[in-house]
């Protein structure tokens, strides 16, 4: 769950070279302040963060794709610019 201009050029950006298991884009909320957002989803998962086999667990939550959907509608529904895209 993290934050990005372009969401598709930034998972290929993340897949290149040394990856050992390549991140999916599923879901993509466009919005006015997208530091606040990530923000307030981080916090709100904290007790859920977990270690990745790539040894970072900064944008990983022991959470299904739905669930974290609804999370990110929810913390981000009144500062949406547009509709989300789902992948």
């Amino acid at each position: 769950i993290g934050k990005a201009v372009n969401p598709q050029k930034r998972v290929k950006q993340i897949n290149g070279p040394g990856v050992m298991s390549e991140w999916v884009l599923r879901y993509a909320l466009p919005v006015v302040d997208d530091y606040l957002v990530e923000f307030l989803v981080h916090k709100h998962l904290s007790h859920l963060r977990c270690n990745n086999h790539q040894g970072s667990s900064r944008e990983y939550f022991e959470k299904s794709v739905k669930e974290a959907i609804e999370v990110i509608e929810n913390l981000g529904k009144d500062i949406k610019k547009r509709e989300p895209t789902y992948y």
